[in-house]
């Protein structure tokens, strides 16, 4: 793919496509993961607090990348 994009074919469209689809997952599952971390009742009761905090922490940087 690092090649593909300095082309001007459709393999650069492909490759700026997935990109793409991939950050749109990427904020999607972010704001599920900030939904379910502000409404605890969408939660098991067994889930503790610092449990969804080691969780948001572990999976946030992901979003950056």
């Amino acid at each position: 793919m690092a090649e593909a994009i300095r082309t001007t074919d459709a393999e650069r469209a492909a490759v700026i496509f997935y990109g793409l689809t991939l950050f749109v997952i990427s904020v999607i599952v972010g704001a599920l993961r900030a939904t379910v971390a502000r409404d605890r009742e969408l939660l098991q009761p067994e889930v503790t607090e610092d449990e969804v905090n080691v969780l948001l922490l572990r999976t946030t940087p992901g979003l950056g990348f």
